[in-house]
């Protein structure tokens, strides 16, 4: 019978794995725009991870990987995953997942984190549990693509880039984004079409830099009005609306712990060749 993957804990909106040695392959859930998806972080804990296709090894850092595609990963030892939602990260939704190693003083912090956290995962209450998630959340951050690449794919981050900067702004047109990239409208609309258009891609931004805020304790004071109109919505019930649509909660069951009924699970299906 292969091995599979056992659930450790949740943290928060965090799930952490015990991962076989084994060749798999990761089958990401399908997502689009309209959805939330998650990313997977394997730690090494006495072996080497090694993603052939994507020319990715190491028996030291922590490796992402994003719901682009499934990948063909080899597990050489025991390994920590953790699946965490992609508002966590603030990874676009325009561009997709990465694949990438942390760096180094990233993957050094997650493992020190990880070590404290297995150890007395039973003891940690719910409060700390979130303050935990944070600290992870922060720790994975996700640079933007370069923007030296060629094509569309160049364009798409630009313009990811540009709506983030200017998410607070209630009035932000395609126009607007359109005239700083110095091209037409009609030329943006061709970009973004395939993510659905300017008003689908803006307010997936809103919605996760929203969800974001509201899963950090430090802002828990601020009002989800506040946090609302902060970030470019001028319309409470349209946010509301919207919000419900994303992650299949309202946001103040949200803020409370409820997870998204939308969030779809990773499988992995054991291959030839198995490690163990």
């Amino acid at each position: 019978m292969p091995l599979a993957p056992r659930l450790l804990a949740h943290l928060d909106d965090i799930r952490l794995w015990q991962m076989p040695p084994a060749r798999m392959k990761a089958l990401p859930p399908p997502c689009t725009l309209h959805d939330p998806h998650t990313q997977w972080l394997l730690v090494p804990r006495d072996g080497r991870i090694n993603v052939p296709e994507e020319g990715l090894e190491s028996d030291t850092t922590p490796l992402l990987l994003g719901p682009t595609g499934s990948q063909v990963v080899a597990l050489e030892g025991a390994a920590i995953a953790l699946e965490v939602p992609s508002y966590r990260l603030a990874v676009s939704p325009l561009t997709g997942g990465q694949h990438r190693l942390l760096e180094h003083e990233q993957g050094h912090l997650v493992q020190a984190l990880l070590e404290e956290l297995t150890l007395r995962i039973e003891r940690i209450s719910p409060e700390s549990q979130r303050y935990i998630a944070q600290a992870i959340s922060d720790l994975l951050y996700c640079p933007a693509p370069a923007l030296g690449e060629t094509g569309e794919c160049s364009l798409l981050a630009e313009a990811d880039t540009l709506m983030r900067r200017r998410l607070a702004e209630h009035t932000l047109r395609a126009e607007d984004i359109a005239q700083a990239m110095g091209m037409s409208r009609a030329g943006l609309y061709r970009v973004l079409t395939p993510c659905g258009g300017f008003k689908t891609c803006l307010h997936a931004l809103r919605l996760d830099r929203v969800a974001q805020l509201l899963r950090n304790p430090q802002q828990d004071r601020k009002a989800i009005k506040g946090l609302l109109f902060h970030n470019g919505f001028s319309s409470t019930e349209q946010f509301q609306r919207l919000f419900r649509q994303r992650f299949g909660v309202a946001a103040r069951a949200f803020r409370k712990g409820a997870l998204s009924p939308l969030l779809g699970d990773w499988r992995f299906e054991a291959l030839p060749g198995n490690l163990s």
